[in-house]
């Protein structure tokens, strides 16, 4: 399986604030209201009819022991078609197979846990193997069961096809 480097720099984080895609927009406007004052909202108030626009896009991740782990719990059908076969939902992210894919994921995960606050990633190239001819913008918004700390986290994801030049460079493994 060939597995693709990350970038060395710039970070391809961002604040919420430098969303481009407006379904992402929509999605952050959703969840603020949905938060009011606090942090973040529960995963209970995260309602389909809210998200309609971004359903097939959206997917829920479980923050286990805060944030030693991510666990995938629930994806929308485009979702689990990019992901392919070895990220099932109910899997650890430590268990899918070591890539840039699943660091930059994880790496990703991390920065809304610990910040407590949406984190936005892209327009960049997608470091996913089988599906390096996309280009993908995203945001992940902290979820709090518990008013303290993050314990879910909501996503909706953007792809498009590449126009940033060549693919990454890749190494066999």
């Amino acid at each position: 399986m060939k597995e693709l480097t990350l970038p060395a720099s710039p970070s391809p984080f961002k604040s919420a604030a430098e969303l481009v895609n407006k379904h992402l927009v929509e999605a952050h406007r959703v969840w603020k209201e949905l938060a009011d004052r606090r942090f973040a909202p529960t995963r209970k108030e995260i309602a389909p009819a809210r998200f309609k626009f971004a359903l097939s896009t959206m997917f829920l991740v479980d923050v286990v022991e805060g944030g030693v782990d991510f666990r995938l719990s629930l994806a929308g059908d485009t979702v689990i078609r990019f992901l392919g076969s070895e990220f099932k939902t109910g899997k650890l992210l430590t268990h899918v197979s070591p890539s840039s894919f699943r660091d930059r994921s994880f790496r990703f995960f991390l920065r809304c846990v610990e910040t407590k606050a949406p984190v936005g990633l892209g327009p960049v190239r997608t470091l996913h193997a089988e599906h390096s001819y996309f280009d993908n913008e995203s945001v992940i918004l902290p979820l709090s069961d518990d008013g303290q700390m993050v314990t879910g986290i909501l996503g909706v994801v953007h792809l498009s096809a590449a126009v940033s030049g060549d693919p990454p460079k890749t190494t066999q493994r």
